[in-house]
């Protein structure tokens, strides 16, 4: 999701010919297990975020020994979660990485569930505390459009119940903001899968939009550029060249304000335009000042990003930080992924 010609930061808008992260603001939100609670942010809203998405969710960037020799290994494998912003490369925005919980007598790095409600609500209690406070370089106003793509591999039933889903992609929806959800992976072909994602489609749109059904990266891809065609951009609108000032590390300048708002009247698009968030379980969601994802299985999927590098399970869903030692990824959400 994050790395390749075909990433979600590099879809094109056509009508601008515009690459996506030149135009909007991307997060990424975890959430997997909620004993400990795993739902956090990797990555707050911000321009040219790519960087620190793939760093964030490669496998490589987690593993340390003694908990880990080879991130490619299969369990046992406990996780070593850094923050990037604290360590090399010195991103200038905190960057936490998250990798699946990878537990000893299983055949893979499974996650450690699916709390799907716990990283939509993670997203919304962001995007909420971000509205109301914004970074100073990067103002929102009534103007300022979010949205939320959902990355999931697996359903969340025995995690979340269909009223708690249901409540948390309504409050998003009441907030302006409309969440897109993407079915990752082989494990959602059963009718009662697809009609949980048909439903979640459903909350989080108003009733206006459906699943997208993406088996492999390409149609993965394919999805994230269907959900940009759908984007209203303002052409007016003065933008970033991500391609000349990637993600600033405290060596590099930062984005000038003046890139990333309208033209005066009220109609910036800062990647409240586009967030993720993943679950820890195989689902992700980005928001980015505009959008987010979220998601919950607690998988990891190799490079997919959600388009992110999840980890060797190739589910498509991230998972949170072992923040205790115990080998399970404690996790996080903006937007949001799935771990577990």
């Amino acid at each position: 999701m994050a790395s390749g010609a075909e990433s979600l930061f590099d879809v094109e808008v056509t009508d601008l010919g515009r690459p996506l992260e030149d135009l909007v603001h991307l997060g990424l939100i975890v959430f997997g297990s909620d004993a400990p609670p795993e739902e956090k942010v990797l990555v707050q809203y911000g321009p040219c975020m790519q960087d620190n998405f793939a760093w964030a969710l490669d496998p490589n960037t987690s593993c340390e020994q003694p908990g880990c020799d080879d991130p490619w290994g299969g369990p046992p494998i406990t996780w070593t979660f850094e923050d990037g912003s604290m360590v090399p490369p010195f991103f200038d925005q905190s960057t936490r990485s998250h990798m699946p919980a990878c537990q000893a007598g299983l055949a893979m790095c499974q996650g450690s569930g699916t709390f799907t409600h716990r990283g939509l609500q993670r997203a919304l209690d962001n995007l909420m505390a971000y509205k109301a406070n914004p970074p100073p370089q990067y103002p929102v106003n009534d103007g300022t459009q979010y949205i939320n793509i959902l990355i999931t591999d697996g359903q969340y039933n025995g995690y979340s119940t269909d009223a708690q889903v249901q409540g948390a992609l309504e409050g998003l929806f009441d907030e302006g903001v409309k969440t897109f959800v993407i079915g990752f992976g082989d494990k959602l072909n059963t009718p009662e899968a697809q009609q949980q994602l048909s439903n979640m489609a459903s909350w989080g749109s108003g009733g206006t939009e459906d699943w997208f059904d993406a088996d492999n990266q390409a149609e993965l891809e394919g999805a994230l550029a269907a959900i940009v065609d759908q984007i209203e951009f303002d052409k007016c609108c003065a933008f970033n060249d991500c391609s000349e000032n990637p993600e600033p590390t405290t060596d590099e300048p930062d984005p000038d304000q003046g890139d990333f708002t309208g033209d005066g009247d009220g109609d910036s698009f800062d990647g409240s335009g586009s967030a993720e968030t993943a679950d820890g379980s195989g689902s992700e969601t980005v928001d980015g000042s505009g959008s987010e994802t979220v998601d919950g299985d607690g998988t990891a999927d190799g490079p997919d990003n959600d388009g992110t590098a999840d980890g060797p399970d190739n589910d498509g869903t991230a998972d949170g930080p072992d923040n205790d030692g115990d080998g399970t990824a404690d996790d996080w959400g903006e937007s949001l992924g799935d771990d577990g």
